[in-house]
């Protein structure tokens, strides 16, 4: 059976991440950005209740280290049940830069 996560990641520690050329990061052939993570399920909630971790999930053997980029929760499955993903149509400016990823 399917289980809900919801969470929230910092863009702007991302974005910071991806220009200091941490690890995560890689750009694929067809030129698009990919990021990898772990997703902790944490045993215990922090103070604002959130029981789920992100991170950034370096390469092996390399100096980058794991970077938390979000908090979410997890959802029981009534509710889940009741959540409708929606598609954004929202478009983000593309400042000038943007693209001066190190990869």
């Amino acid at each position: 059976m399917s289980k809900l996560r919801t969470a929230s990641i910092c863009f702007t520690d991302l974005m910071e991440a991806a220009k200091a050329g941490h690890t995560a990061f890689s750009r694929s052939k067809n030129n698009k950005v990919y990021f990898n993570v772990a997703i902790w399920d944490n045993d215990q909630a922090n103070q604002f209740g959130q029981n789920v971790s992100i991170q950034l999930s370096p390469k092996k053997d390399t100096e980058s280290k794991a970077l938390y980029i979000g908090n979410g929760t997890k959802k029981d499955n009534a509710i889940a049940e009741k959540i409708t993903p929606e598609v954004s149509t929202k478009s983000f400016s593309k400042s000038s830069n943007s693209d001066d990823l190190p990869f």
